[in-house]
């Protein structure tokens, strides 16, 4: 569900842990204002249904929590944080980094119609950056994932943490 993005395996698991487990767990990782109301279903929800509310602040505490080995044990963490590594998306968060140079990245992007977001971290012996970005009702998914690389890019120069190659 996480290195290839699939709602069926997400569901899955949302089957086995149940709904208020998981929100229990992501309000332990700093997503207060987050709230898993229903299965992902891989569609917007039907009026009437309750829905999944998530904010990047919330994503971006969980997403330090992972990368700082505290949002389960430093083991767990580390796995976690490889998984994300293994995300292919390369479009979003990821767009605008240089290869090579100890840069180590991972991230989860998800989208739906009109909505389109990706959240992750940026690595180098500079340091980490957590990335969330959320983006809705850009006209096409390029524009919105190109978006998503210019924020990151951003992000990372202000801060220094990563080079970048040229597109």
């Amino acid at each position: 569900m996480i290195s290839v993005s699939d709602n069926t395996a997400t569901d899955l698991l949302i089957d086995r842990m149940g709904l208020a487990a998981v929100n229990a767990t992501m309000r332990s990782l700093g997503m207060g204002e987050s709230v898993l109301g229903r299965r992902i279903l891989g569609r917007l929800p039907n009026e009437g249904d309750p829905e999944n509310w998530a904010t990047p602040s919330g994503f971006a505490a969980a997403t330090q929590a992972l990368v700082a080995g505290t949002a389960a044990s430093p083991e767990s963490c580390d796995q976690m944080a490889a998984t994300l590594e293994q995300q292919g998306e390369v479009r979003r968060i990821s767009r605008f980094l240089a290869g090579g140079g100890g840069v180590r990245w991972g991230t989860k992007p998800g989208d739906l119609p009109g909505v389109v977001n990706d959240v992750g971290f940026v690595a180098t012996d500079r340091g980490t950056l957590c990335i969330p970005v959320f983006c809705e009702n850009l006209p096409v998914l390029d524009a919105a994932e190109r978006v998503i690389g210019e924020i990151a890019h951003e992000a990372l120069v202000v801060t220094g943490v990563a080079p970048f190659a040229a597109e």
